[in-house]
C-alpha cells in the first residue's frame, strides 16, 4: 500500500471516530489497496525475483498475463450491457429517468464500476442535485467508509474524495449519509486535511456548501454494491470483496508460467560455445578483436584447447513450450474456477488468452454465480432508480420497477420463452404480461403496443 493511500485510510477513519462514528478498520483498505495493485497489474513488489547468474545476485520483474482485470471485465461485461433493460410505471416517468440516465452514460459508467467493485470488493451509486439537473456518482471501495450496518445492508456511510486546490493544496472532502432520530437521511459535509504524521486539520467549506442537508427522506441517495461472496477476509466487515480475494496464489503460478515462457526464449536460444582466444586471434594468429560487438549467438568458454585449436560447440536446447503451455492453462482452468466461472472460461492460444464464448449451460457454475452476482446489482439499481424518483418529487415503488438482464448467453432462454408462450395460450399469462417480459417494455407500454391477438406470439 502506497504512503499516500496510507494516511488517507488512516486519516478518514480517525477523524470518523472524533465524530462519534465507528467505521471498518483502517487495516482493512491495505487489502483493498493489495486487490487493487494485481487490478492494475502495479506489481513490482510482488513480482521481484532474484537469481545467481555465476557472479552476483541479480533481480528483476517477472512477466504478468494481467489475468486480473481480464476476470473483473468478464463479469462485468455479463453483469451490465447494453442488452439490459430498465422499465419503470408509469410511462411518462420511465421516460424521464432514461433521460438522466442517459445524461449520466449509466450504462458505460455502470459497466465500469461493475469491473472495478469485482475488483475492489465493493462500489457504490451515489445520487446529487446541482443547477436542478441530477447527476449519478460511481464510487470505487477505497473511497466508502461504511458508518452503520445491519444484516440487510449499509445504512449509513461516508464518502470520501481526494481533491486539489491551489490555495491550499491537496484536501478531502468527505460527505456523511447519516439518519436522525426519525430515520430521515441528511448529508452532512467536511473538508479535512491530512498530515504527514496521520494527524489532520479541518478546512473550512467553501462559500455555498451547507454543512448540513436535510432530506426528510427514508431513501438514500447512496448504494453500495458488492459482488454475491461471503466476506472470507473479516466475516464481520459489511464491504464485500474482491471476485479474485481467494485466488491470489493462483494469479502468482499464472504470472510464474507466463514469465517461464520468457525465461525460456531468452536462456534457450542457440548459442555456440567458443574458446576464448577464437574472440581474440585472426587465422594469422594475429591478436586483435575479430568478432563484432553485436554478435549475440557466440558466447566465450574458457580460452582454449590443450592443443593450441579453438573448440567450438552448438548449444541449441528444445524448448518447452507444449508443457509450458499444458501448465498455464492448467492453471487458468483453476483461476477460473476459483472465480465461480466453472473450469473452462479461458484458453491460452496462439493470439493470447480468449474467452469462451459459446452459450453458458443453465446448470453450470458459470449461470449459478452470475444469477447471484445479479441480485446485489438489481437491489442497487432498483434503490437508485427510488432516489433519482425523490430528487424529481416522484414516489417510486419497488414493484414499479422491472429490470431485465441480458440472460440471452444462457441456452435455456428459448426454452423459458416457449414456456411462456404455453402459459400465454392456457390463459395464465396476460398478453401484456407477455409483451412486457420479451420486448423489454412496461405494462403500459405493452398495452398500448399489443397488436392483434394473432400476432402476439411472433
Amino acid at each position: 500500500m502506497n504512503e499516500q493511500a496510507k494516511q488517507t485510510s488512516s486519516g478518514v477513519c480517525a477523524y470518523l471516530k472524533k465524530l462519534g462514528y465507528d467505521t471498518v478498520d483502517a487495516e482493512y483498505y491495505k487489502t483493498i489497496q493489495n486487490w487493487m495493485d494485481w487490478y492494475m497489474n502495479s506489481l513490482d513488489d510482488n513480482h521481484k525475483t532474484q537469481y545467481w547468474n555465476g557472479v552476483t545476485v541479480r533481480s528483476r520483474v517477472i512477466k504478468s498475463l494481467g489475468m486480473a482485470k481480464t476476470v473483473c471485465e468478464t463479469w462485468a461485461n455479463l453483469l451490465m450491457n447494453e442488452k439490459v433493460q430498465i422499465a419503470i410505471e408509469p410511462e411518462t416517468v420511465n421516460t424521464r429517468i432514461h433521460e438522466i440516465l442517459d445524461a449520466n452514460d449509466f450504462e458505460g459508467n455502470t459497466n465500469e464500476l461493475c469491473e472495478k467493485y469485482c475488483a475492489l470488493g465493493s462500489g457504490a451509486f451515489l445520487e446529487y442535485m446541482k443547477d436542478d439537473e441530477i447527476f449519478i456518482d460511481y464510487i470505487m471501495a477505497n473511497m466508502i467508509y461504511p458508518l452503520s450496518w445491519d444484516s440487510t445492508g449499509i445504512k449509513e456511510c461516508a464518502f470520501a474524495s481526494q481533491r486539489h486546490d491551489k490555495s491550499i493544496g491537496d484536501y478531502l472532502y468527505i460527505q456523511m449519509h447519516v439518519m436522525d432520530e426519525r430515520g430521515m437521511y441528511q448529508i452532512e459535509n467536511h473538508m479535512i486535511q491530512i498530515k504527514a504524521s496521520g494527524s489532520f486539520d479541518e478546512l473550512p467549506l467553501p462559500e455555498g456548501m451547507e454543512p448540513v442537508t436535510y432530506l426528510n427522506t427514508d431513501i438514500p441517495l447512496f448504494q453500495i454494491v458488492k459482488p454475491k461472496q461471503v466476506n472470507n477476509v473479516d466475516i464481520y466487515n459489511p464491504m464485500g470483496i474482491s471476485v479474485y480475494a481467494n485466488a491470489i496464489d493462483v494469479l502468482k503460478e499464472i504470472d510464474t508460467t507466463f514469465d517461464a515462457f520468457d525465461s525460456e526464449v531468452r536462456t534457450g536460444r542457440r548459442h555456440i560455445l567458443m574458446a576464448g582466444e577464437g574472440f581474440t586471434m585472426d587465422a594469422n594468429g594475429d591478436q586483435h578483436n575479430v568478432i563484432d560487438d553485436n554478435e549475440e549467438v557466440l558466447r566465450m568458454v574458457g580460452e582454449g584447447g590443450s592443443d593450441g585449436g579453438i573448440e567450438l560447440h552448438d548449444f541449441s536446447p528444445s524448448f518447452r513450450i507444449s508443457e509450458l503451455k499444458e501448465a498455464l492453462q492448467f492453471q487458468l482452468n483453476l483461476l477460473s474456477e476459483k472465480c465461480g466461472m466453472g473450469t473452462n472460461q479461458y484458453e491460452f492460444a496462439t493470439k493470447g488468452v480468449k474467452t469462451a464464448t459459446e452459450v453458458i449451460s443453465e446448470d453450470s457454475d458459470m449461470y449459478s454465480t452470475l444469477k447471484k452476482h445479479e441480485k446485489p446489482l438489481d437491489t442497487a439499481i432498483r434503490g437508485m432508480i427510488r432516489a433519482i424518483g425523490y430528487l424529481m418529487g416522484t414516489d417510486i415503488n419497488y414493484e414499479d420497477i422491472q429490470i431485465d438482464f441480458d440472460d440471452s448467453i444462457i441456452e435455456d432462454k428459448e426454452t423459458e420463452r416457449k414456456n411462456d408462450q404455453t402459459d400465454l395460450a392456457n390463459g395464465t399469462l396476460r398478453p401484456e404480461e407477455y409483451r412486457s417480459r420479451w420486448r423489454n417494455e412496461s405494462i403500459e407500454e405493452a398495452l398500448k403496443n399489443l397488436p392483434q391477438q394473432a400476432d402476439v406470439l411472433e
